[in-house]
């Protein structure tokens, strides 16, 4: 119930934009259950994958890129 309600408060947040931050801020949200907290990330913070850079927007390509034996 936790995340789906943290889900609703992040949709609910992107279409009317209450949070005091911009929705960057929110790109990935943590939750720690052990300590209780949630952790946020913006998307300039990410790791970039560049050997998979080149795939980015190709996930309906047949066959699947870099799977051929799907």
């Amino acid at each position: 119930m936790l995340i789906s309600s943290i889900a609703m408060m992040e949709l609910l947040n992107r279409i009317h934009n209450f949070k005091d931050d911009d929705a960057e801020y929110y790109a990935r949200m943590m939750v720690d259950y052990c300590g209780s907290c949630i952790d946020n990330s913006k998307k300039a913070s990410f790791a970039i994958d560049e050997g998979s850079a080149k795939w980015a927007g190709r996930g309906d390509c047949k066959p699947f890129p870099r799977m051929s034996e799907l």
